[in-house]
């Protein structure tokens, strides 16, 4: 399911359909606890299921999300990690500690 920017640069609509998925992957409490939990350390579904309390099933419906959204890749082992696009999980942090 990995796709790249690259991609979704050939036209305008393009554009807009991969900023649109971006938008709609890290527009979610959950999925934000998920990037949280990758920038820690890659980890499998069933890691973050019992990281993050939630049912497999759950976990697995985010995780395609954020796929979708070029925020996380899956490898052969089953590890997601995250893309430089789900990196924005950094910088969503400052930006709420600078105004809490």
């Amino acid at each position: 399911m990995s796709e790249s920017w690259s991609k979704h640069s050939q036209s305008l609509d393009a554009s807009r359909e991969y900023h649109r998925r971006y938008f709609v992957a890290v527009s979610n409490a959950v999925r934000k606890e998920i990037l949280e939990k990758l920038a820690e350390r890659p980890s499998t579904a069933e890691e973050l299921s019992q990281k993050l309390g939630l049912p497999i099933d759950t976990i697995n419906y985010h995780l395609q999300i954020l796929e979708w959204g070029f925020c996380v890749t899956k490898d052969d082992q089953g590890r997601y990690t995250l893309t430089k696009e789900g990196r924005v999980i950094d910088y969503l942090g400052e930006r709420s500690e600078k105004f809490s």
